[in-house]
């Protein structure tokens, strides 16, 4: 009887592996590190006007509100952080997301940072491929148009720059005019 048990135990695992993803949520002012984290990124994730954010395993998700000024502040300090290749995605309109265990969007941001662990994404095109020799790479995706107009954006050189899903043709003609091809 017992092995029977087991058995659909097993099984029951077996098809459900997602089913024993752990996460949870990162409270705005509440100090959050990890200490697979490149140095300095615990300094970038708890500047004060981060407004939300969660975690899935070994990635974390954070969520901030801000104008142009403190955005630009924000890219320059992830775009120095050493052995870690950041990457920004510009979308159009604004960002809203839903609590971790809600289904309708209340969070309103302006950015997003992404902190994704290259062992977890190993099969992901933008992850494996990016230099840099830390365990993570970070996506910081912005919304453009509200808080933040795309004329006062100074995204580093050192710093990939792609257009969302959600971008208009201006975001487009911004990043060719940022990053010419032969770049």
């Amino acid at each position: 009887m017992k092995l029977a048990v087991w058995g659909v135990a097993l099984g029951a695992m077996l098809m459900c592996p997602r089913a024993f993803a752990l996460g949870g949520e990162h409270a705005p002012g509440q100090p959050v590190s990890c200490s697979l984290w490149p140095a300095g990124l615990a300094d970038v994730v708890n500047s004060t006007n981060r407004v939300y954010g969660y975690f899935l395993n070994a990635d974390d998700y954070f969520f901030f509100s801000g104008g142009s000024a403190a955005l630009n502040r924000f890219l320059a300090k992830c775009s120095s952080l050493e052995g870690t290749p950041v990457t920004v995605v510009l979308q159009s309109g604004p960002g809203k997301v839903a609590k971790f265990h809600e289904k309708e969007p209340s969070v309103v941001y302006d950015w997003k940072l992404s902190t994704l662990n290259r062992a977890e994404h190993r099969d992901e095109p933008g992850v494996q491929g990016r230099p840099g020799l830390g365990k993570y790479v970070l996506m910081v995706e912005v919304h453009v148009g509200g808080r933040i107009p795309l004329r006062d954006l100074k995204v580093p050189g050192n710093v990939e720059l792609k257009a969302g899903q959600a971008a208009t043709a201006e975001v487009s003609s911004y990043i060719l005019k940022q990053r010419p091809k032969g770049e």
